[in-house]
């Protein structure tokens, strides 16, 4: 019982992990597990570590004043289909990301 309610989709749908400090794959396991709304800001994150390709249902995401790598932030974006809302403030951006 306690298995399945980890991968509820209903029980994923917005998570805030602000001002976290997020060890790596812990972002692509939370992201990973249906998340439509994702906060994280003024939070240190880890490489996303993906185990796979498969497209996200994130929708909105906020990730300003936070702190991780140009990599890692085109690494979630790349997969993020269905992005309606997005907060990068005060993040230093490659051409990757912004293209």
């Amino acid at each position: 019982m306690l298995l399945q309610s980890r991968f509820d989709k209903s029980l994923w749908y917005s998570v805030d992990l602000s001002k976290g400090n997020l060890s790596p794959g812990t972002v692509g396991q939370v992201l990973g597990a249906g998340v439509v709304v994702f906060r994280s800001p003024c939070s240190f994150l880890g490489d996303p570590m993906f185990k796979d390709e498969r497209s996200l249902c994130l929708q909105y995401m906020d990730l300003s004043h936070s702190v991780l790598s140009s990599s890692s932030i085109f690494q979630i974006l790349r997969r993020c289909h269905q992005l309606r809302g997005l907060s990068l403030e005060a993040l230093t951006l490659s051409d990757d990301v912004i293209t």
